[in-house]
């Protein structure tokens, strides 16, 4: 279910707001109370495919997981968050109970505009 649509130009070229999608290691200084207390910074695995990835950010509950069944830690919503980067300008992230998909248009080399969609369970 759509559950809500933004547009919001950003004052950044759109290699590098693309590229804050793809790593790890601004979560610590930049979502110091909202993503970095669940997610590690400093770990993730990239799969390839074609000219894209998917990019996989484990959350630290994954730890809780450790001896679990396969089966289990298949299922479990809480053990990671995936970033699709659909290259050169759209990525899928997901999270437990919602997808965002972001759109990123180039305007100049110092402008962007990201179009969001989020969904959610419904």
């Amino acid at each position: 279910m759509l559950v809500q649509t933004s547009e919001q130009e950003l004052p950044v070229n759109w290699k590098v707001f693309v590229e804050s999608f793809l790593e790890g290691y601004h979560i610590r200084p930049t979502h110091r109370s909202t993503f970095y207390p669940v997610q590690y910074d400093n770990l993730n695995v990239v799969e390839l495919f074609g000219r894209n990835s998917r990019i996989v950010f484990p959350y630290r509950a994954v730890d809780k997981l450790r001896g679990a069944a396969v089966v289990e830690r298949a299922r479990s919503r809480a053990s990671s968050r995936t970033c699709y980067h659909l290259f050169p300008n759209a990525m899928i992230a997901t999270f437990p109970h919602f997808i965002f998909l972001v759109a990123i248009e180039p305007l100049a080399i110092d402008r962007t505009r990201a179009h969001t969609y989020i969904t959610a369970d419904g």
